[in-house]
């Protein structure tokens, strides 16, 4: 059981990963760099939370 849950970890992380990787440089093109930076920033702030927490 440890290792289900640590591989669904793994690769439950490298898919926000992906996704917030490809969102950013989506956005990147249409919004100033600064903004992005903030806001991923802020963004990986509350999924460390949320996965803390649940």
């Amino acid at each position: 059981m440890p290792l289900v849950v640590l591989l669904g970890s793994v690769l439950g992380f490298a898919l926000l990963s992906l996704v917030a990787v490809t969102a950013g440089s989506w956005l990147r093109d249409r919004v100033g760099l600064r903004r992005i930076e903030t806001a991923g920033a802020i963004g990986f702030l509350l999924i460390g939370v949320l996965v803390l927490v649940l």
